[in-house]
C-alpha cells in the first residue's frame, strides 16, 4: 500500500512547490534543502546518495544553492575533503514555507475523513515512521 501511496503524495508535494513562487528554486533543489535541514552538516556524498545523483551533479546543485544564498559549505579543519552543508536563514525559511504549504494541501485533502479515521491513519503513520528510524 505504501508503495502505491508514496508516489501520489510526492507528486502532490512537487505540484505544490511548482505552484508556489520560491524564486528560482527547483524541485530537486528543494529536496536537497529539505535533506540538509533534516541532516545538519550533511556531506556532499550523503546528499548525492539521497538524491540518487552523482557527486559531481550534487556539487553543481550545491554550487547553485550557495550562489542563491540558501546553503553554506563548511570545510572542517580535521578533514578538508569532507565538506559539510548547512542551510542559511534564507534556505531554512524556504524549506519551512514549503513544508507549511504542503501540509496545508495534504490537510485539505484529508478533511473528508472522520476524526476517527484520521486518528487511525496518524497512528499507523507513526508506527511506520518508527520502523524507519
Amino acid at each position: 500500500m505504501l508503495v502505491q501511496i508514496a508516489p501520489r503524495v510526492t507528486q502532490a508535494m512537487r505540484a505544490r512547490i511548482r505552484r508556489t513562487d520560491f524564486g528560482s528554486i527547483t524541485v530537486p533543489q528543494m529536496r536537497a534543502l529539505r535533506f540538509i535541514r533534516h541532516i545538519p552538516h550533511a556531506s556532499l556524498g550523503e546528499l548525492a546518495e539521497f538524491l540518487f545523483i552523482s557527486s559531481p551533479s550534487a556539487s553543481m546543485l550545491v554550487n547553485r544553492l550557495v550562489r542563491q544564498g540558501l546553503v553554506l559549505v563548511k570545510v572542517p579543519a580535521e578533514n578538508r575533503r569532507r565538506l559539510r552543508l548547512t542551510l542559511t536563514a534564507k534556505g531554512d525559511a524556504a524549506v519551512a514555507k514549503a513544508i507549511e504549504l504542503t501540509q496545508d494541501d495534504l490537510a485539505d485533502k484529508l478533511r473528508v475523513l472522520s476524526p476517527t479515521r484520521l486518528s487511525s491513519i496518524n497512528k499507523a503513520l507513526d508506527l511506520l515512521l518508527r520502523c524507519f528510524d
